[in-house]
């Protein structure tokens, strides 16, 4: 598989922990939030690569 394919990956794995625990409501939402938008920009810049 495409190294950048399991980057995108595993950021979407990442992205997916972060929002259980937040639905989970085990953390402080405003805590999380930087993480996430970071998290999401990450996976922009890779699928990006891969738009036509």
């Amino acid at each position: 598989m495409n190294e950048e394919l399991m980057k995108a990956q595993l950021k979407l794995v990442e992205l997916n922990e972060w929002l259980m625990l937040i639905k989970s409501a085990e953390l402080d939402h405003s805590y999380l939030t930087g993480d996430i938008e970071k998290v999401n920009h990450e996976l922009e810049i890779i699928l990006e690569r891969f738009r036509p």
